[in-house]
């Protein structure tokens, strides 16, 4: 969707317009909503079943992708494409780790975030 298009919805609560325009925050925008919304994602063009995936986000939620995990230069094949099983290990591993209605998730902001404005405010 077109910037232009896109700003027709600023302001207005995901969960109101999610029949027309899901945001690419989705995985993130419902962490201190008290709505559900509605999250999408595309498949990557490498994978062979194109398909796009819809699911509910309920209130005080989000989508956690360990994607830190999903980049080890040692994952990589002999091309140079990482491997697919690997990844998945990878990512199984994380999530292993994640306890459903126990664990918590910490936001923070700093290097170039939406609320700095500024990408010169690093802190670290």
């Amino acid at each position: 969707m077109q910037k232009i298009e896109a700003q027709k919805y600023a302001g207005c609560p995901c969960n109101k317009i999610s029949d027309q325009y899901i945001p690419p925050c989705c995985f993130s925008n419902n962490a201190f909503g008290k709505d559900t919304t509605t999250a999408q994602v595309e498949s990557p063009a490498w994978y062979a079943n194109k398909e796009t995936r819809k699911w509910d986000m309920p209130p005080f939620t989000v989508s956690l992708w360990p994607y830190e995990e999903m980049y080890y230069e040692d994952d990589k094949n002999e091309n140079g494409t990482f491997n697919y099983e690997t990844r998945i290990k990878n990512v199984k591993a994380f999530m292993s780790e994640v306890k459903e209605n126990t664990s918590l998730i910490f936001y923070y902001s700093n290097y170039s975030n939406p609320l700095s404005g500024e990408d010169d405010k690093n802190m670290s």
